[in-house]
């Protein structure tokens, strides 16, 4: 099994840990780099944990603020 992680220096001046859901999701909805869109990204993440086992209420809420943003159900 492999995984792919991305970390963030929260000392940097670029580090955005204290954004709320809403600005959050806003950013994932336009984000798009060279592994393809943030929503994208957001949606096999929770898909993923979700067949795991795992049911991430605040992740959902999120995939839930994105789907709003791009238009989709």
């Amino acid at each position: 099994m492999s995984a792919l992680a991305f970390v963030m220096n929260s000392e940097s001046p670029q580090y955005a840990g204290d954004l709320t859901p809403e600005e959050v999701a806003d950013v994932l909805a336009q984000s798009c780099g060279h592994l393809g869109t943030g929503a994208d990204y957001l949606l096999n993440t929770v898909t993923q944990l979700e067949a795991r086992g795992m049911h991430d209420q605040g992740l959902w809420r999120l995939q839930e603020l994105v789907a709003e943003r791009i238009g989709e159900p």
